[in-house]
């Protein structure tokens, strides 16, 4: 629900990994700066709904967020469960970024602190590491 509330798209999951995306329909940059920032709100969300679901259920779930942008490729892949998959240097950068990111964390790229420059709230909080 929380994906579709920011009007993003869930894309995959893939092993543990959970991956959504945020569509442009312009070049406009107050477009991207605002799904940059749907993609914050959207891990403050998941990153706060695993601490509450700590609390009620003593269940030590972790989670580690790597946030990228920029231009991907789309296709189908897969005969027998044909899938549809994100490709590019954003999607190898957003994998990155969540592996080297600290425990219930988020990491992001230089775009999109770059993107989030005229919100400054979220951009303090992006720089720190957590949301």
């Amino acid at each position: 629900r929380e994906v579709k509330k920011q009007g993003l798209f869930k894309m995959d999951t893939i092993g543990d990994a959970y991956v959504a995306a945020g569509w442009l329909n312009s070049l406009d940059p107050a477009e991207a700066t605002e799904r940059c920032a749907a993609m914050i709100r959207l891990s403050q969300r998941m990153l706060k709904v695993l601490e509450d679901h700590r609390e009620v259920d003593g269940k030590d779930l972790r989670c580690r967020i790597g946030i990228s942008t920029g231009e991907v490729y789309a296709g189908v892949l897969g005969r027998l469960q044909p899938r549809y998959h994100l490709f590019g240097e954003p999607m190898r950068t957003a994998e990155q970024l969540e592996q080297r990111c600290a425990v219930d964390g988020v990491h992001v790229s230089a775009p999109v602190m770059e993107s989030l420059s005229s919100r400054p709230e979220l951009q303090e909080e992006s720089a720190h590491g957590r949301t």
